[in-house]
């Protein structure tokens, strides 16, 4: 009987004592499991973080291979148009020389011929005078191929006087062609209508030596 009380009254201390040392256990397992969660959280974001900085790094990659690349064709491109225009600097000074020799053999020419033409002017009109040819209308021929002669003396001589400037490193080479073409035209144009006015002087002496 004793010992049935004594079980009885060491039975709510056994249970108690059970309790005790039963919950720190308990306590301890959820402990570890909350921690566990954490660490797969802070994993899960150093994860993620570590997948976004790569994405930054390389967007910020391409970005700085994109600009060199860029750069490299900018480059090329001054470079090819650095060339180009040296090669038409080098184009422009052989065509200079070239233009500058053919002014002055076009000058020089348009003089000879208006020479040419002037000495058989003379002639024709100390022929008429010395064989007293009488032609119609002789002095109205002779003004008009006078005329004829001055125009073409100004504009051979401008032709002389023309000295193209052309400056290869500007703009203005065409424009000195252009002009020496024009005053090489006028020149040629104006000895045209001088030889024809002089042949017309001709052709009615000859006609009227034939009467």
């Amino acid at each position: 009987m004793i010992k049935l009380k004594s079980l009885l009254i060491a039975l709510p201390v056994s249970l108690l004592t059970f309790v005790l040392v039963a919950a720190p256990v308990d306590a301890h397992g959820d402990e570890d499991h909350e921690q566990t969660n954490s660490q797969t959280t802070n994993d899960d974001s150093s994860h993620e973080a570590k997948k976004k900085r790569e994405r930054i790094r390389k967007a910020e990659e391409h970005s700085r291979k994109k600009s060199e690349q860029l750069l490299k064709e900018a480059k090329k491109e001054q470079e090819k148009r650095q060339l180009v225009k040296e090669e038409r600097k080098k184009r422009c000074e052989n065509r200079k020389q070239a233009l500058l020799a053919r002014t002055e053999r076009i000058a020089n020419n348009a003089q000879k011929h208006q020479k040419r033409i002037e000495g058989v002017f003379v002639k024709a009109v100390d022929y008429q005078e010395s064989a007293n040819v009488n032609v119609p209308d002789f002095d109205a021929l002779v003004a008009t191929a006078s005329a004829a002669q001055s125009a073409s003396q100004d504009s051979v001589q401008a032709l002389t006087n023309l000295k193209p400037t052309i400056d290869c490193t500007g703009e203005n080479a065409a424009t000195a062609v252009a002009t020496f073409k024009a005053a090489v035209e006028q020149a040629r144009n104006d000895l045209s209508t001088y030889k024809k006015n002089i042949k017309a002087i001709l052709t009615a002496l000859k006609a009227a030596k034939e009467q």
